[in-house]
């Protein structure tokens, strides 16, 4: 059987309902879980990431038909300067392709627009759980030190 050669490329509106199933995944296997999963917020959300406005980007991943993975990134303001950030707010592979290059493929082409961007800075955070180690090792290859760690309180709410 000869092998599938996954595809990277931005998302398009068409895209989003299969980001939001599979986001479903990355929300299950994460610390978010104790979140619940709004699917209609999803959808707008990463509806306004596809809209392919410029401070934002959605990578997508596939092999073949299948979505295994995407990225979701923006620019914003600093507070503290009239320069910008570039800020990863998602990354997820679905565990069946993380043993390849589909992460790090990712990462790639995200650093291409980030650097485009010429930001004050790039935080790529790992806030999930998942695979903490490699994505520590991951960062490191690609120039990015550890800048603190991420406390976070669940509502009671939730």
């Amino acid at each position: 059987m000869p092998r599938v050669t996954a595809e990277i490329r931005n998302a398009t509106p068409d895209d989003v309902p299969a980001i939001v199933e599979l986001g479903a995944r990355f929300h299950a296997e994460s610390h978010y879980r104790r979140i619940p999963y709004d699917v209609d917020w999803a959808l707008g959300t990463m509806g306004r990431y596809a809209s392919g406005h410029q401070d934002a980007l959605l990578l997508v991943v596939h092999e073949g038909e299948d979505l295994i993975g995407f990225l979701a990134a923006r620019i914003g303001p600093i507070i503290f300067s009239p320069r910008r950030a570039v800020i990863q707010d998602l990354l997820f592979v679905h565990p069946d392709h993380r043993s390849g290059r589909t992460g790090t493929a990712l990462v790639e082409r995200f650093l291409e627009w980030a650097d485009a961007c010429d930001p004050a800075f790039i935080d790529f955070t790992q806030s999930t759980g998942i695979q903490e180690a490699g994505f520590g090792q991951l960062m490191a290859r690609y120039g990015f030190e550890n800048h603190g760690t991420v406390y976070r309180r669940i509502s009671a709410g939730n």
